[in-house]
């Protein structure tokens, strides 16, 4: 089953709460009927009632926690509530409104943030040179295609080195490989990465037949 959400937050002044939510977190208002002070913003729907004021916490996915929390506290109804905290992986800090809200402003923490190079998800033995090259270079791979990218690699690698007769994958099949699934714009970067990484890139690339 599928269903449309919203949360209900009671506030004494729904009129002043509504106003927060549109000049501070991006909402605008939609007022369906019978619900004066229903607001969206894209992801999440809120409708106000007037009553009691309760707690109401909002978890905020930010790709800038400092920046955003600056941001926000230039609103004189927003204060500090918890300084920002690093964990392991993740950046948080929290924020005390009126009107009953909390924010916490959250970043998760990612493999290039955190400066870690995830393994293959391999099922064959790599030369262990190899892996760590690989992992490397696939750094130049933006992160929302990069797992799809790890895992094409080590598909097409382990495949072709079975072929080959091989239970291990080496440097050689491992940087074909690498150049057979990389999209043609994107080969000269690939050859200034190898050649970096202190691959000989001309042993695989044609520097004369990369276009510009």
């Amino acid at each position: 089953m599928h269903y449309v959400i919203s949360l209900e937050h009671q506030v004494k002044n729904p009129e002043l709460a509504a106003q927060f939510f549109i000049d501070t977190l991006g909402f605008y208002q939609t007022g369906k009927d019978g619900y004066p002070f229903f607001l969206e913003n894209g992801s999440l729907s809120v409708n106000l009632v007037q009553g009691e004021s309760h707690d109401l916490t909002l978890t905020l996915q930010c790709s800038d926690v400092e920046k955003d929390c600056l941001v926000l506290l230039k609103d004189p109804d927003v204060h500090l509530l918890q300084e920002i905290t690093q964990t392991d992986h993740r950046i948080h800090c929290a924020l005390q409104c009126n009107h009953g809200i909390r924010l916490i402003l959250n970043k998760i923490l990612n493999e290039d943030d955190l400066d870690i190079l995830l393994p293959l998800p391999s099922s064959l033995a790599w030369d262990e040179k190899t892996d760590l090259n690989i992992r490397r270079i696939l750094r130049m791979v933006p992160l929302g295609f990069r797992k799809s990218a790890r895992q094409r690699i080590t598909d097409k690698a382990e495949y072709d080195s079975v072929e080959q007769g091989s239970l291990m994958v080496n440097e050689s099949l491992a940087m074909q490989t690498m150049v057979a699934i990389t999209p043609a714009f994107q080969i000269r970067a690939l050859m200034e990465v190898m050649n970096d990484e202190g691959i000989d890139s001309s042993l695989y690339i044609d520097a004369s037949s990369i276009e510009d």
